[in-house]
């Protein structure tokens, strides 16, 4: 039926295949390229496109059953990418800096970026080091020596306010018990805003680790919105 729908629209059925992978209905387009391999086994493109479309529904797996088949350096860009997009950097590296064409050398870089290895990133880029804004945990627990100072080093504003209103809070109280001779309340306290104030340094320091992993995503995040998936698809660069 599909064969003869497509006899009378004239649209040939590699043709309907590429149709389906743009409609976004990447299980039917899957179906087609296999269709359309098995009477053309000796064509590339349907591999490719059969390998892009169990990378777009997540089937990870099935790409090197399907790569295999394809010559260098179309097989090794597959592999190298579909590792990237599982987040195994490590070894979409070891393959794609082997490759010497824009689309892998980026992806390269990208990946150093996912693993925060920010001068290989730009080196593979073409571009500087980016600066991103970073606070040194052992600054900021040095700082938090003053109960809230650290936190404020690393814009957690509100929680330095916490940290310095309880420390503050139950130091005060046991200096009271304390003037007034109740040395049990007054210990009590006192024992209170010494955890309070020892739990500020260490949230300080993890405040400071914070603000440097996310500052790190956000850059990243915004770096890969330069580089949309569609710019690294086999189906694109061998169409």
């Amino acid at each position: 039926m599909i064969v003869f729908l497509l006899a009378l629209s004239g649209i040939s059925p590699l043709g309907f295949a590429n149709h389906l992978y743009e409609s976004g209905d990447y299980d039917l387009a899957l179906l087609e390229y296999y269709r359309y391999h098995l009477s053309h086994p000796d064509e590339a493109f349907p591999l490719i496109a059969i390998s892009e479309c169990y990378l777009k529904l997540g089937r990870y797996d099935r790409i090197p059953q399907v790569a295999v088949k394809l010559p260098s350096p179309i097989k090794e860009y597959i592999l190298g990418r579909a590792n990237f997009y599982q987040g195994k950097f490590d070894s979409s590296i070891t393959i794609l800096k082997k490759l010497n064409f824009k689309p892998a050398r980026i992806l390269t870089g990208l990946a150093y970026g996912h693993l925060f290895r920010f001068d290989s990133l730009a080196r593979y880029l073409g571009t500087k080091p980016p600066r991103i804004p970073h606070r040194s945990p052992a600054i900021a627990g040095f700082l938090a020596v003053f109960p809230g100072l650290g936190h404020c080093y690393s814009g957690r504003y509100y929680d330095g306010l916490f940290a310095f209103f309880f420390t503050g809070l139950f130091s005060g109280v046991g200096y009271l018990y304390l003037r007034d001779e109740e040395k049990t309340k007054a210990t009590i306290c006192f024992t209170l805003s010494g955890i309070f104030w020892l739990g500020n340094i260490i949230g300080a320091i993890n405040a400071a680790s914070d603000f440097n992993y996310f500052k790190r995503i956000e850059y990243l995040s915004s770096l890969m919105a330069e580089y949309p998936e569609e710019e690294f698809s086999p189906t694109n660069l061998w169409r």
